[in-house]
């Protein structure tokens, strides 16, 4: 009886063994190959972007409001920035949005701002001058079809 008892154990810790060390090479190669796939995406990451030089984007939080039946978006987006250090000053400045896109309005902490919107950029004149380092926080309303772009796949 003891001897089935021991070769009973001896089995459940060989077979328990056996798929520890699966498992372990299992998620051995998942790490790998998740690695492999970052490296290969990360040359989309490094994307040297030439957005408006004169500001420092901190924070994005988009609100959508998306028509299934018709390729239709309402869209807030809330952006908090910063004037950069290589502006001196400005009370100019420009984000992107597609042009099939309409622009509603764009707010400085609840106040409108004048803007214009063309060439898939909003050119917006602030409320005053600011000085580098200076935080803005605004808000751009917009609505309409979104245009399909081709996106890169990994």
């Amino acid at each position: 009886m003891r001897r089935s008892i021991v070769l009973i154990l001896v089995f459940a810790f060989g077979f328990s063994f056996a798929q520890q060390k699966s498992f372990v090479e299992e998620n051995r190669q998942i790490r790998i190959s998740e690695k492999e796939s970052f490296e290969k995406g990360k040359q989309y990451f490094d994307i040297d972007y030439p957005g408006d030089p004169q500001i420092d984007i901190t924070y994005y939080k988009l609100n959508l409001f998306i028509d299934y039946t018709s390729p239709f978006i309402l869209g807030e987006v809330n952006i908090d920035c910063e004037i950069s250090d290589s502006a001196a000053s400005t009370n100019f400045i420009f984000l992107d949005l597609q042009n099939s896109l309409t622009v509603d309005s764009v707010l400085i902490s609840g106040t409108p701002l004048l803007f214009t919107h063309s060439d898939g950029k909003i050119n917006i004149t602030l409320d005053r001058t600011y000085s580098a380092g200076e935080k803005l926080f605004l808000i751009i309303i917009y609505d309409g079809n979104p245009r399909l772009q081709r996106l890169r796949q990994f």
